[in-house]
């Protein structure tokens, strides 16, 4: 194929001599060269460290957005305690009048005593304890 691509002198090819040496690779040079330890380390510390920075900033919002729910979940239980309280103290006003606690007592089927069922206490001597007298005191006042 020679003779047909370089024409008539193919036939009389001379050997091109190379005036430069070959260079052969030398270690630490081109591309079999290898980065430092140090070098990597840096490049190790570039890159980690803005992940850490990263990973700090989520896990704080995190924590921020887990503060935000308790507090909202404490609030709801304290203005559900409120309101109960309220309504509570409502009961409670209520109960304290007398024509209310009777009337609430006959819905339940209480009745009043007879004297029959009226039971007083006495200590030895005969006569009736100082605390029965305050209660009795206290129960014939109205």
């Amino acid at each position: 194929m020679a003779y047909y691509t370089q024409g008539t002198s193919a036939l009389q090819q001379k050997q091109v001599v190379r005036k430069e040496p070959v260079k052969l690779p030398q270690p630490g040079s081109g591309r079999g060269r290898h980065n430092p330890v140090r070098e990597k380390l840096f490049y190790l510390v570039m890159v980690l460290l803005p992940i850490a920075i990263w990973g700090v900033a989520i896990w704080q919002s995190a924590s921020v957005y887990d503060l935000n729910t308790r507090i909202s979940k404490s609030e709801r239980a304290i203005r559900d305690a409120n309101i109960e309280a309220s309504s509570l103290k409502q009961q409670m006003d209520k109960m304290k009048d007398y024509a209310v606690l009777e009337a609430e007592a006959k819905k339940n089927g209480l009745r009043t005593p007879s004297e029959s069922q009226i039971v007083k206490l006495t200590d030895k001597n005969g006569s009736a304890p100082a605390s029965s007298s305050k209660v009795a005191a206290k129960t014939t006042k109205p």
